[in-house]
């Protein structure tokens, strides 16, 4: 769909000159995939799990993405990457709460349960 957005079509931002065509430089993939991997360091709760499941969550979700933006429209890329930036703000906030210290604490005793 954003290929086809009208709205973004010549629409430049910053180094990109059309954010309906895909990056030329790759800047923003690659900051989908950092910024990724900052979400799934964030999330205490995500902490769960078998090893497999972790390293699927914390490893290959964020370089399919990468993947997936590499030659897609810059505009999905800037979208997936401020939400990723702000999702994990509130998360890093929400874990310095006492309702996140205690679901860290929580998730870290089903993960010692696990082994």
């Amino acid at each position: 769909m954003l290929a086809n957005a009208i709205e973004l079509r010549h629409a430049p931002w910053l180094w990109i000159h059309d954010l309906s065509s895909a990056d030329p430089m790759h800047i923003l993939p690659i900051l989908t995939v950092v910024t990724m991997l900052l979400m799934t360091r964030a999330d205490a709760a995500g902490r769960h799990g078998g090893p497999t499941q972790r390293m699927m969550m914390n490893i290959m979700s964020p370089l399919m993405f990468g993947v997936f933006t590499w030659a897609a429209a810059s505009g999905l890329a800037l979208y997936w990457t401020v939400g990723n930036v702000i999702g994990a703000t509130q998360q890093f906030a929400m874990n310095k709460t006492h309702l996140g210290k205690r679901i860290a604490r929580d998730a870290g005793k089903a993960g010692e349960e696990e082994k």
